[in-house]
């Protein structure tokens, strides 16, 4: 996928013998991510990866929650995540339809944390690759640049159908 801000992201589908994790390159930095959502490096990985299969799988209005704290040293990385199934949606996104689900993530920080964040995503449902993406930034710092896809070219990450 090539973004209008010069963001590159490529899907270079599932990792072998994981078929939850989805091989992702964005800017040429490879990493795995959970159902091609959750960067396996990131804290709360166990908690997220569960609560993303239940979402996944579950029906819409699908809704987990649970903590993430980034750990000793960051006193102030400590957030509530909320992952909810919004249902499906059929998309047009760079001269293309797409049937998608739409995945809704709450981040609200806590303990100090003012930071809070919805970032909702539409993954395509027969690749299981993400083709829209909307940043809403309620408080707190980063404030990342929001992007639109100019390009896509699909390689199947679908843990949906796995």
């Amino acid at each position: 996928m090539v973004t209008d801000t010069g963001l590159k992201i490529l899907y270079s589908g599932k990792v072998p013998n994981r078929p939850k994790l989805c091989r992702i390159s964005i800017n040429d930095v490879a990493g795995d991510y959970y159902f091609g959502i959750w960067d396996t490096k990131w804290p709360g990985g166990a908690k997220a990866e569960q609560a993303l299969q239940t979402v996944i799988f579950g029906s819409p209005g699908t809704m987990v929650r649970f903590d993430t704290i980034g750990g000793p040293g960051y006193p102030y990385f400590k957030f509530h995540e909320t992952i909810r199934n919004e249902g499906f949606e059929r998309l047009h996104v760079a001269g293309r339809y797409y049937n998608t689900m739409k995945i809704a993530h709450e981040r609200q920080g806590f303990g100090g944390n003012i930071y809070h964040s919805v970032v909702t995503q539409w993954r395509d449902i027969r690749t299981g690759v993400t083709v829209y993406v909307n940043y809403q930034h309620i408080s707190g710092w980063p404030q990342p640049r929001a992007w639109s896809p100019l390009k896509i070219m699909m390689r199947p990450c679908n843990s949906q159908a796995s």
